[in-house]
This record gives structure tokens, C-alpha cells and sequence, in this order.
């Protein structure tokens, strides 16, 4: 990002100080631009403009050096991406010389916990090359950060690769019967399902469909989904050009209304589901176009496992 998307990004910010600023600085790798994620955050500051921002890295660069300057960041949170132990995170994760990476997280980690409150959370990325990682990593953190974890700054959690849009040639990721499967024997074992919530909330609407959530990039231009980033036939707006498309974001609202389809409001799930992704709901992922909620098709499924899960003698 150059200086002067720097400045007209601050400016951008600080017309809607009012509001409540939150940031989540991605990639990529946010922290090979942590200069510019500090100068931002220093300004913004300096402005009086109030703010909160949570991180998502891979850990690799988190050094004392940068963890000593992260107060300035206003930091709710910070998310490392962890594939396993180091025998398993070490064949998925290297740097570009070969050289592995899980010992040099762990040791960042540590020094994150050890030098500053921020909370931490452990996210387990899993497909079937890694199917044991999660416990895997539970187990290494119980042995190895036990009082963070008493204390709740660390936190682990995962979420399962799936093949969206039939990128997967080698049927490494979880299909939904995959997971289905998954939870009804995790249930029946008497151990908790990992996919399916107990208790299923309402979908609330995705940063596609919220009107104050936009995504950034280092040329100033503005999304609306994360997944549009890189492709700019899809920006809604532009930073350097002082561009903000009142017709682009309104169509982010209000089209692709599943209330004006005949399949989403004569489905047993919906609004609950709350229509599902917008953009999937218009794209042809062929086999694996899966835009709706698991409930929709395994309901009567899971409901008997999850009965007998809650309401049998353990």
C-alpha cells in the first residue's frame, strides 16, 4: 500500500468515526505489511478516531520485535492457523527454502502469551489428509499452554476444507455427507458433534449483505466480499479515485433475495437458514454446489442422535 492509499484509507475511516471502527487486518499474510498495519493505526490514534481490530496470521513472522508494538493495534483478538503437530503442519506449511514452520509459531506463541493479554485463538484447518489434527493440537496445547487455556486466553477451535467449487481433484476435502457421517458417530459414541450445533441459531447476514462491512485491499479498492478480492470488475468502490457505487452496494442488499425464490421459501429451513451465500446462489458449482444449510436435506438424520446423545443414560 503506498503512502498515499494510506492517507485517503484514514480519511475514508475517519468520515464514519461515529461508528464503531472494528478492523480485521488479513491476507495473505497481514503481518508482511505490519509497517503499514503500525503507521495506520498510529494515525488513527493520533486522530482521536476509536477502534478495536483482531488479526488473522499464520504466525511465522510473530517475533518480539512485533509483538512488543502490538498495543497500538487495539487488538481483540488474534487468530494463528495451525495444520496439525509439526509432523503433520510441517509437510502442509514450509517456508519457500523447505525449512518447516511449527516450532518457529510455538515459539511466538509463547512469547505472545507470556508478554502481553491479548486472547488467542488456535484454528485447526482440516481435510482428510489431517483428519486427527484437532485433537492432535488440543492435546499438544493441554500438555504445553495448560494455564492459557485455563485461563481463556487460548482458545482452539477448526473448520473443515470443503470443495466449493470443485477445485479438489484428489477428494481430500469433507463433503457434507462426510461431516453427516462424522457427527451421527461422534453422537452415538456419546462424544459431541463437531459440525452440527446443538442448537441451531439464526443465520445472521454475511458482510456481502451488512451495509457497513467492506473489504480493502492495498490499492484502495473496496469489496464486499473477501472472495471478490483480487478481481476488480467486483470493487464497489475506489479509494484513490474517491469512488463509492450507491447502485453496486445497494444490489448487494437487496439482490439475490431468497424471498424471491420459489426453492428458498418453500424450504422447510428458511429464514433460519437465512437464504445462504448470496453469490453461490447465483454461480453453477456443478456437483458440489452446496450454497444451503445442512439442515435443509439431513435434518430427520441427525435429530434422533442428537436425542439420544442428550436424553440417554450416559
Amino acid at each position: 500500500m503506498s503512502d498515499d492509499i494510506e492517507s485517503r484509507l484514514i480519511k475514508f475511516i475517519s468520515l464514519h468515526r461515529q461508528q464503531e471502527i472494528h478492523i480485521t487486518w488479513f491476507g495473505g499474510e497481514p503481518l508482511l505489511g505490519f509497517d503499514r498495519i503500525y503507521s495506520i493505526c498510529k494515525h488513527l490514534r493520533q486522530l482521536k478516531i476509536k477502534f478495536a481490530s483482531d488479526m488473522i496470521t499464520n504466525g511465522s513472522l510473530l517475533n518480539e520485535s512485533i509483538i512488543q508494538k502490538l498495543d497500538i493495534l487495539n487488538l481483540k483478538y488474534i487468530q494463528i492457523s495451525l495444520d496439525g503437530i509439526a509432523e503433520t503442519h510441517d509437510k502442509r506449511r514450509i517456508f519457500n527454502n523447505g525449512a518447516p514452520s511449527f516450532n518457529l509459531i510455538i515459539e511466538n506463541i509463547r512469547k505472545l502469551v507470556s508478554l502481553t493479554d491479548i486472547p488467542l485463538s488456535i484454528k485447526v484447518t482440516m481435510d482428510h489428509t489431517n483428519p486427527t489434527s484437532l485433537s492432535d493440537i488440543t492435546n499438544y496445547f493441554n500438555n504445553n499452554f495448560s494455564e492459557y487455556l485455563r485461563k481463556g486466553q487460548i482458545a482452539i477451535s477448526h473448520n473443515y476444507v470443503r470443495d466449493r467449487t470443485d477445485f479438489d481433484k484428489s477428494g481430500n476435502c469433507f463433503t457434507h455427507e462426510d461431516l453427516l457421517k462424522q457427527d451421527q458417530d461422534a453422537l452415538r459414541n456419546k462424544e459431541k458433534a463437531l459440525v452440527y450445533p446443538e442448537h441451531p441459531n439464526l443465520a445472521m447476514p454475511c458482510m456481502f449483505r451488512c451495509k457497513n462491512s467492506l473489504a480493502i485491499d492495498s490499492k484502495g479498492h473496496i469489496y464486499k466480499c473477501l472472495e471478490h478480492l483480487g478481481v476488480p470488475n467486483n470493487k464497489v468502490g475506489d479509494l484513490a479515485k474517491g469512488t463509492l457505487s450507491l447502485e453496486k452496494l445497494s444490489e448487494t442488499m437487496f439482490g439475490h433475495n431468497p424471498f424471491d425464490s420459489d426453492e428458498c421459501v418453500n424450504c422447510n429451513v428458511f429464514p433460519i437458514c437465512g437464504g445462504g451465500c448470496p453469490i453461490d446462489r447465483n454461480k453453477n458449482w456443478g456437483k458440489n454446489k452446496k450454497y444451503c444449510s445442512m439442515y435443509k436435506r439431513n435434518l430427520s438424520e441427525i435429530l434422533p442422535d442428537f436425542y439420544m446423545y442428550k436424553y440417554s443414560s450416559r
